[in-house]
């Protein structure tokens, strides 16, 4: 072990004047040899020879012991300063690197939030074109048959569907009537379903399309479909043409399929890993959100890679009440669940509100800055929002989806956000007004008649 010396000034003198003692003793000594020798060559007695000889060769032997000495000092100086260099570079090291880590310490990077993502709006899932496939994902207990009537309720169709849902661990409390348990009836069900099928597609291909929604909700399909292909030879091509249609051409003859599961594969939501993409899964509550989180295999979201993602999420998700995920076209959401009773109707009359977008709300303030300016005076309407206005003075309440469908070149090229956004700039300047129903943002011109409502 090395200890820690540096050289005092004081050393460092009487150092230097050992060393010049002992190399002036030493050529001293070397004279005095030196000058016996030469004596004991020209002495002619040979008593003093021998006496000369002896004395110079005693004074050769202490100079070259004193000389060694002067050696030894001169090493032992050259290691001392060596240490003590060392030790001074040791010290200033040590000394420049705590002072780094104590800055380093003090001064701590901040730490960037993740960039919120705006929350899924639930009136989406109405296009079923968007959404062809419907699934909900959440342990037992999580609120998934109320999720779904509620959905069928208030989302999926415009009025009221008829809804049937194949459990076979169903209670009377869960689906009322429209809980079906049994195998067989199942396959009856599906029999008349593809018959009633057929029926509106020779309908629809006459224009007719004012079909009565109907509602298929499928528990647990991996533990439930063999089941019901094993009663008879045709069961096993009925079921898959059941399924087939039901993800294809029934979803634009009001029949819409929502499978609900416990679990996370593929087969337990019948749908295969190819087409994963097209399926929309929502993960209800927080432990249908941890599921998705944890998820490493299917949808992946709980691996390395996606770490940035789930951090999003979380941060969009803090401070939602009832949180929810949305898997759809490869792309994550997060969503508000609405507080629902056991039929799946809103407690309270709650609702979820449209969240406007930023450039909306920028929109919205400054014109609201002056308030003393009139709608001459600071904006003339652009052609989005004069023909809203003149599709509300003829229909009264609106949709974006009812703009879209109009045709009219001023909605070309404009999307569902963009026709709400100008719903709420007309609100704004007081031209009419904005409400939700079935979670979708409806609007009304103030010159609309009510008595004209057909």
């Amino acid at each position: 072990m090395t200890t820690n010396r540096t050289i005092h000034p004081s050393e460092l003198t009487q150092l230097l004047q050992n060393r010049f003692a002992a190399r002036s003793a030493a050529v001293g000594l070397l004279l005095v040899s030196l000058s016996l020798l030469a004596g004991a060559s020209r002495s002619k007695s040979p008593e003093a020879r021998l006496w000369l000889f002896g004395g110079s060769f005693v004074s050769a032997v202490l100079c070259r012991a004193v000389h060694k000495i002067a050696i030894d000092n001169e090493r032992l100086f050259e290691d001392s300063r060596d240490i003590s260099l060392t030790n001074w570079q040791n010290q200033l090291f040590k000394r420049t690197r705590d002072e780094q880590l104590t800055l380093e310490a003090q001064v701590q990077p901040e730490t960037e939030k993740p960039d919120l993502l705006p929350l899924f709006e639930w009136g989406e899932l109405s296009d079923s074109d968007q959404h062809p496939v419907l699934a909900v994902i959440a342990p037992m207990g999580g609120g998934k048959s109320r999720l779904v009537k509620w959905l069928g309720k208030y989302v999926l169709f415009d009025r009221q569907p008829s809804i049937v849902a194949f459990d076979i661990y169903a209670r009377q409390s869960d689906w009322g009537a429209g809980g079906v348990t049994e195998y067989d009836q199942m396959l009856e069900i599906m029999e008349k379903d593809l018959a009633e099928i057929d029926d509106r597609k020779q309908q629809y291909r006459k224009g007719q399309d004012n079909f009565s929604p109907e509602l298929r909700v499928l528990e647990e399909s991996v533990d439930t479909l063999p089941n019901v292909k094993a009663l008879s030879k045709d069961a096993e091509e009925t079921v898959d043409s059941w399924l087939r249609v039901h993800v294809s051409v029934a979803r634009k003859l009001k029949f819409r399929l929502c499978l609900v599961s416990v679990k996370l594969r593929g087969s337990d939501i019948g749908i295969g890993s190819e087409s994963r993409d097209d399926a929309t899964v929502i993960f209800a509550g927080k432990a249908g959100v941890k599921k998705a989180m944890t998820d490493t295999r299917y949808f992946r979201l709980g691996t390395r890679q996606n770490a940035e993602l789930r951090s999003q999420l979380e941060a969009s998700l803090a401070g939602v009440k009832r949180p929810g995920l949305i898997h759809s076209g490869g792309e994550w959401y997060p969503v508000s669940i609405p507080d629902l009773n056991e039929n799946g109707d809103p407690v309270g009359g709650s609702k979820i509100d449209f969240a406007p977008s930023i450039e909306t709300l920028n929109r919205l303030y400054k014109m609201s800055v002056n308030t003393e300016e009139t709608i001459e005076d600071s904006q003339q309407l652009n052609d989005i929002q004069e023909a809203i206005l003149d599709l509300s003075n003829k229909k009264g309440w609106i949709r974006a989806r009812d703009c879209q469908q109009t045709g009219w070149s001023q909605f070309s090229g404009k999307s569902a956000d963009d026709i709400r956004g100008e719903f709420l700039t007309l609100s704004e300047l007081s031209l009419g007004l904005c409400r939700h129903s079935g979670g979708r943002l409806q609007f009304c011109s103030d010159e609309w008649d009510s008595e004209d409502e057909d």
